[in-house]
């Protein structure tokens, strides 16, 4: 699943995001451009996460196609975090 966060959303939000799914076992990466950060969520965790009350999300899309896009170089979240 992609996660856009809002425009200009903080990256505490981002964290926190990124961090929620973490912990329910799914792996995180995430893509930081024209302002906008996105997460990429990948697995099979667990599937009650209420998506609705975390901070700073503007869309979550089930679908995308965004890995195919030679433009999507996606980092792990610890790398993205950390400035690296």
């Amino acid at each position: 699943m992609i996660i856009r966060m809002k425009k200009h959303s903080s990256v505490e939000a981002a964290k926190l995001v990124a961090r929620a799914f973490q912990s329910q076992g799914f792996d995180v990466h995430v893509k930081n451009g024209d302002g906008q950060l996105v997460i990429a969520v990948l697995g099979t965790g667990a599937n009650h996460l209420a998506i609705g009350k975390l901070p700073g999300i503007a869309k979550v899309e089930r679908n995308s196609k965004l890995f195919n896009s030679k433009f999507a170089e996606f980092r792990e979240a610890w790398q993205f975090f950390r400035g690296k």
